[in-house]
């Protein structure tokens, strides 16, 4: 499976409707890689929305901390990372 990489996009054109017929396997796995990455992006855009609207609410310094872990490590080590220090912010009021 790709990554969802915007680079291979073009390619999808090529290889769906290609001069000798239609791949379907190949479209699919484009197609499907395509749809990750967008998901990807809007659960990033959601998660850059809940850090904000949390970090003011729970008066929690620099967020723009959790942004650029998520922008250079992922949402996976992001989400965490500011769920702890937000219990910590929550346990300190």
């Amino acid at each position: 499976m790709n990554s969802g990489n915007p680079r291979d996009w073009p390619f999808i054109r090529g290889s769906c409707f290609g001069i000798g017929g239609s791949n379907f396997r190949s479209c699919r796995g484009q197609l499907e890689s395509i749809f990750y990455f967008f998901l990807n992006s809007v659960c990033c855009w959601l998660f850059w929305i809940f850090v904000n609207r949390e970090a003011q609410r729970r008066e929690i310094r620099v967020p723009w901390v959790y942004l650029v872990v998520n922008l250079l490590l992922g949402l996976s080590v992001g989400l965490p990372l500011f769920l702890y220090v937000r219990h910590g912010a929550k346990r300190r009021q």
